[in-house]
């Protein structure tokens, strides 16, 4: 008789085990076919008609800003490029009431010209990029994506959505004639360029002097 209660007991856990078996595996059927659509609502978040309402479209053009390869303006007051070093000042404005400039994922700044010539220069968001009480912003420290030596600054201007910025780079090393214009690509929110908040802009420049290997000046 003890054998017989002995089996049954064995016989109710097993099917109990396989019933909560069984439920898992539902539950994750039913959570693996609910994300079919978000990604494809995912897919179809870089086209016009598609945005996602968490990514908002900043700059009103119709596309989203995850997928937009330029959100916002950079006004290049200034630039000098030699075959070491990289200096940029200017400003620029919020793009909307929904823009916030904040490094805290991070800052990408990418320098080109109309030719061949491309530079990346990544701040981590800690412990290289630092916001103080002024909502100032000071990033420095060796770069992500080359050996060069970075900083980058970042000022608010009193009760407007104008920042004003400067940026340094040293230890680059520029072989070929740069062509202008200069085009500077400053990436926020993440620092990742397209998915982040990608403010552009460009300036005419020209060599210093007739000698090869002169600086370029551009303003």
């Amino acid at each position: 008789m003890s054998w017989r209660l002995t089996a049954n007991w064995h016989l109710m856990r097993t099917h109990r085990l396989l019933a909560r078996l069984l439920a898992i595996v539902t539950v994750s059927m039913v959570v693996a076919i609910s994300l079919i659509p978000m990604k494809r609502v995912l897919a179809a978040s870089c086209t016009a008609d598609g945005e996602l309402a968490a990514i908002p479209d900043l700059d009103g053009d119709g596309v989203a800003t995850s997928c937009d390869e330029q959100d916002g303006t950079l006004h290049i007051k200034k630039a000098k490029i030699t075959p070491f070093s990289i200096k940029i000042t200017g400003d620029f404005q919020l793009i909307s009431a929904a823009d916030r400039f904040t490094t805290n994922s991070g800052l990408l700044v990418k320098v080109q010209d109309s030719g061949s010539f491309t530079r990346q220069f990544r701040f981590l968001a800690f412990p290289q990029c630092r916001t103080d009480v002024r909502n100032r912003v000071a990033c420095r420290g060796e770069t992500f994506y080359s050996s060069s030596i970075g900083t980058a600054h970042f000022k608010p201007v009193f009760n407007t959505t104008k920042f004003n910025f400067r940026l340094s780079f040293s230890g680059v090393f520029i072989q070929a004639p740069l062509k202008s214009p200069l085009i500077v690509t400053v990436t926020t929110s993440p620092g990742e360029l397209v998915t982040g908040i990608d403010r552009v802009g460009l300036v005419a420049c020209r060599p210093k002097t007739t000698r090869p290997g002169s600086s370029l000046i551009c303003k």
